[in-house]
């Protein structure tokens, strides 16, 4: 659970890299020890936190006023049937081009042309890319602290879904394959 967290593919990206030198049995290890860690600390957070997510209204593409959002992202959308282009990020799908690229003159980025909030469903799993969101964290004693954003990625595991619903990429390619 806690290996699909920034710190857990952090630590899977090192563990790669040193990996011939690593006995299957000390990788074991070494994940036991990082899963009793972040078992610890989220054991230790205070259990009235709360985090909350504040987004503006959905944009408006061109200025003529508010657009549904399939139409400006339906090359976002992957439908539960068709591949979604393997690797390709969505900020990468949005613009056209990786955002790893520098940009011209340091301009900021154009996103004129996109209607928030951007959403797409793969393997089960909703990525939401959210525009100007305010998180505001509060503490068990009530302190809280408002962080401004320019973009915020959600991933949500759809738990509601039918299994088999949609179909992990893997499964349809091969089957795409035989047939």
């Amino acid at each position: 659970m806690y290996r699909e967290s920034i710190a857990g593919l952090a630590l899977a990206a090192t563990l790669a890299e040193i990996q011939p030198a690593l006995t299957p049995r000390q990788e074991e290890a070494i994940w036991r020890v990082f899963n009793a860690a972040v078992q610890a600390a989220v054991a230790d957070a205070p259990l009235m936190s709360h985090i909350s997510v504040q987004t503006p209204p959905p944009s408006s593409v061109g200025g003529g006023g508010y657009a549904a959002v399939t139409s400006v992202t339906s090359e976002l959308y992957v439908p539960a049937g068709a591949e979604d282009g393997g690797k390709i990020d969505i900020e990468e799908r949005a613009v056209g081009k990786s955002t790893a690229a520098p940009q011209e003159g340091g301009a900021p980025f154009d996103d004129s042309h996109i209607a928030f909030p951007v959403y797409r469903l793969v393997d089960d799993e909703w990525t939401l890319l959210l525009k100007d969101p305010t998180v505001v964290v509060r503490n068990e004693l009530g302190v809280s602290e408002k962080i401004q954003l320019d973009y915020l990625r959600v991933r949500l595991k759809d738990i509601g879904a039918q299994a088999g619903a949609t179909q992990p990429k893997q499964a349809r390619a091969m089957r795409q394959h035989r047939a």
